[in-house]
């Protein structure tokens, strides 16, 4: 049967690209980039990004000779190539590698957006992987996929604020779900103090102020069936969102939490304690930053 008020997700941009860093080996992450890729029918671009040498370095060379203290281009594509055939077999002749010097965000947030791809995915090596993962989609647009191991047929939790009436953490949780065919569970966690407060009114159509936990739960659902899944639904009430989010995916064993992270000004980020960031850094498992745009005044 059709499903009235069905919600349209977020614009989809094609391709993925996988990021690394230096002579960084993460088959974990390849092979989910893989799969995705295949799942998706979309081309994957790996792009390997060295640093940019130090002053010591530099001054080193400068005494000593040398064309040039950047590493070898050339060899490290060639060794890229070859790892990539060992490691991925056939799949690697599909894959797109490109070698580059820089700083890492720049650089895997420049390509992103240059491949218009609708996702990046990183390793969870990564440095500050919450904060660089939350910093990558907004620089990118792209939703940002930090690559712990999701590969088993576990649930996806979706953690919403509802904050925002297009629904974006949900549409792309939904999404997910549909292409790996995983079971989704809708998680909204209360602020305690604001429902106390009455502050916890949400833009769901439903006025939630004050409203039950049924009538919450309720919302949580009539959003994702106009997503067209059907999830479980759970609310939990905790002062700390992150330790919500956390305890939940471990309470349901998800193989990916999807986040979303709202834009906000360096001065913001710096002040107030991201819950994406911390969600992304903190997990034990694959998590998805879903970039949250500013809506504009009507």
């Amino acid at each position: 049967m059709a499903r009235s008020g069905r919600l349209a997700g977020p614009p989809i941009r094609a391709g993925i690209v996988l990021a690394l860093r230096g002579h960084e080996q993460p088959t974990e992450c390849l092979e989910r980039a893989l799969e995705l890729a295949s799942r998706r029918r979309e081309p994957l671009h790996l792009l390997r990004i060295h640093a940019p040498p130090g002053a010591i370095r530099r001054a080193l060379h400068g005494l000593f000779g040398g064309s040039s203290p950047m590493p070898g281009l050339r060899q490290s594509y060639a060794r890229t190539r070859q790892w990539l055939e060992s490691g991925a077999g056939r799949s690697s002749q599909t894959v797109r590698v490109t070698v580059s010097v820089g700083d890492f965000l720049e650089r895997a947030a420049s390509c992103t957006r240059h491949a218009r791809a609708g996702l990046l995915i990183v390793s969870p090596n990564l440095p500050d992987a919450g904060g660089a993962a939350t910093a990558l989609a907004h620089r990118s647009g792209a939703h940002v996929l930090i690559a712990r191991d999701g590969s088993r047929p576990a649930p996806i939790l979706a953690a919403t604020d509802l904050q925002d009436p297009t629904f974006p953490v949900l549409s792309s949780a939904a999404a997910v779900a549909r292409l790996l065919e995983r079971p989704l569970v809708a998680f909204h966690n209360v602020d305690p103090l604001s429902l106390m407060s009455g502050q916890a009114a949400v833009a769901t159509g439903v006025m939630l102020d004050g409203a039950s936990a049924a009538t919450r739960r309720e919302s949580l659902v009539s959003v994702s069936r106009a997503l067209d899944v059907d999830p479980r639904p759970v609310l939990r009430k905790e002062l700390d969102p992150v330790h919500a989010i956390l305890d939940e995916a471990e309470a349901c064993d998800a193989s990916l939490i999807v986040v979303g992270s709202h834009h906000a000004p360096w001065w913001s980020r710096w002040m107030n304690d991201s819950v994406s960031a911390r969600v992304a850094g903190q997990a034990d498992r694959a998590v998805l930053v879903a970039p949250i745009r500013r809506r504009r005044a009507s």
